[in-house]
């Protein structure tokens, strides 16, 4: 079990396919894995609406929650910004050989 605030990994056994509930808000950036592979969080429960929730399968699993922050946004931010600056080095070198 572990708990730091961005990751949460913890171990279950249900007998049954069960929902987990995380006492965090989602939002984008937050990603799942059960047993090292990918999941979705389920997010249509009325009652809880806006919550961390996984599904967990009837087996013993392995459980980890991470804040990575990279969403769509930030990614589309990152490319826009190394387009920039490499616009800039184009453009300073151009006008330096322009200036020749």
């Amino acid at each position: 079990v572990k708990f730091d605030g961005t990751n949460i990994t913890y171990e279950v056994s249900p007998d049954k396919d069960i929902i987990a509930l995380q006492k965090r808000l989602f939002y984008p950036g937050w990603e799942a894995h059960l047993d090292k592979k990918n999941i979705e969080f389920v997010q249509n429960i009325p009652e809880y609406e806006g919550v961390l929730a996984v599904p967990i399968p009837a087996q013993k699993s392995l459980v980890e929650i991470s804040f990575t922050g990279y969403t769509k946004l930030r990614k589309f931010a990152e490319y826009l910004s190394i387009l920039t600056l490499l616009s800039f080095i184009v453009s300073a070198m151009i006008a330096k050989y322009y200036d020749k």
